[in-house]
């Protein structure tokens, strides 16, 4: 050992001073140290900013707790990929999983681009688990291990199926991420009301730093300083007034639904359910703040929205997707729209 890294002198012999040589032994030791956690190998996690992606995260920490975390849309994955690249070390195995993140096709080349970018290095692996719907799945799994199931409820039960099938869980494992799907079923113990208000609120942030710390502070089921403001802003959001009922709209074909803004303190799907079952709506649309929208359709209802999520590019289920209130030009290239004209247009169209 001696021989191969050599002495005090030696180094001094190099011209580095005691706190250059401690810097480079520290360095050396954490760079270690990591290699072995890891087994060495790099692992980075990529998941989406809603509820799905962050339990899905939270649960792949419970095998991997040293990953890096990132959290992406459709439309931006492809520039966190070449973030990940520029800050991955080039001499590490690395495994990248993707979590719940459907690539629609306006996006997909740049993704596959990225990926590519990626693969020239032999060392890298990717790992897609997803439960969107994908039409060119076959062309995806030329570049990575593709893990789809449009049957299952969310990417977070495909994740602990994964990691059922390639290792067995130990008692605690098994533990925690069944609570954290829980997570994701609207339970009522006071505990899961904590967790679930934290990442509510930290996906209502759009601060990705604050997101991507709430999922590593989940996965590990710790409270601290930003986990308790977190819920406490949500507590206060829940005493604010309810929503008063939108005017029911009809489409051309004869279905009804509405259009409603979210307001705060009101939970969305609890209100989106509502409003289907007790107006007896073939669809919903919900606004949120940042202007964005979201459809819902009524599972009893025979009325097909893939007009109305091509159109504008969803983001999610053809059942249940996010858009902006815009109509498709090209592939890549849309034009917005006032929400009275988008309104219009899907009454034509359904």
């Amino acid at each position: 050992m001696v021989n191969e890294i050599g002495t005090m002198n030696d180094f001094n012999s190099l011209g580095l001073d005691n706190h250059t040589l401690t810097q480079i032994l520290k360095y050396t030791y954490l760079y270690l140290l990591i290699r072995f956690k890891l087994e060495f190998r790099q692992v980075t996690i990529i998941t989406h900013i809603d509820f799905d992606g962050a339990v899905s995260a939270a649960t792949l920490l419970q095998r991997y707790p040293y990953a890096r975390v990132y959290v992406a849309t459709p439309s931006n994955l492809h520039k966190v990929l070449y973030v990940v690249k520029s800050q991955r070390a080039s001499d590490f195995p690395h495994d990248i999983f993707i979590l719940d993140l459907g690539i629609t096709l306006g996006y997909q080349s740049r993704v596959l681009r990225a990926i590519q970018t990626l693969r020239k290095e032999n060392l890298v692996e990717v790992i897609w688990m997803d439960h969107h719907e994908n039409a060119n799945s076959e062309n995806l799994a030329k570049y990575m291990r593709v893990h789809l199931d449009p049957q299952c409820p969310h990417t977070a039960h495909l994740v602990q199926k994964w990691l059922h099938n390639t290792d067995s869980m130990d008692e605690a494992e098994f533990s925690k991420i069944n609570c954290l799907l829980s997570i994701l079923e609207h339970a009522t113990t006071p505990f899961l009301q904590y967790w679930r208000g934290v990442l509510k609120e930290a996906i209502k942030s759009r601060q990705r730093e604050a997101l991507v710390t709430a999922i590593q502070t989940l996965a590990r089921f710790k409270r601290n300083r930003l986990t308790n403001l977190l819920y406490a802003k949500t507590l206060h959001r829940s005493s604010l007034g309810t929503l008063s009922i939108p005017e029911v709209i009809q489409t051309r074909q004869g279905y009804r639904f509405l259009l409603f803004v979210l307001q705060d303190g009101v939970e969305l799907y609890p209100q989106v359910r509502s409003f289907l079952l007790d107006q007896h709506l073939d669809f919903v649309i919900a606004r949120f703040e940042d202007g964005s929208l979201s459809a819902y359709k009524n599972k009893g209802s025979s009325v097909n929205l893939r007009p109305l999520f091509q159109l504008v590019d969803g983001k999610g289920h053809e059942y249940a997707f996010h858009f902006a209130p815009q109509i498709r030009i090209t592939d890549e290239f849309y034009r917005p729209v006032p929400l009275p004209d988008l309104i219009t247009k899907v009454q034509e169209i359904l």
